[in-house]
């Protein structure tokens, strides 16, 4: 087993959370279709940009924005039966996280790679 499949093992117990366990058999697809040799150099360019991409959308600021939508309570009312003090620090929490995986999250590597997939 590799080290994806032993942390995709770990999450499958939050399967629970609505869209979790379609995110993981994403995850777990495209895992596998690589590992048969079912990518075309194509497509295998484009999910690595799709993993990260500095210039452009990309997986992590999906997450990210779903992240920002979670901790909202305008776009997440179950967070409106916190006290507004709480709800506007989690508010402001996730907003964080997105700002941060924007500036830090690692994106030139996958992008390289894909870039030398197409002889760029």
């Amino acid at each position: 087993m590799s080290a994806l499949d032993d942390t995709l093992d770990d999450l499958a117990g939050f399967a629970w959370i609505p869209g979790v366990d379609q995110i993981l058999d994403s995850i777990r697809t495209a895992k596998n279709a690589a590992a048969r040799g079912e990518l075309s150099l194509e497509t295998a360019q484009t999910l690595l940009t799709l993993l990260g991409n500095p210039a452009g959308p990309d997986l992590p600021e999906a997450l990210a924005g779903l992240a920002t939508d979670v901790t909202n309570p305008a776009t997440n009312p179950t967070l409106n039966s916190l006290d507004p003090d709480t709800a506007k620090d989690v508010q402001r929490l996730g907003e964080q996280h997105a700002r941060d995986t924007a500036d830090y999250t690692p994106r030139d590597h996958t992008n390289e790679a894909a870039a030398l997939i197409s002889g760029i």
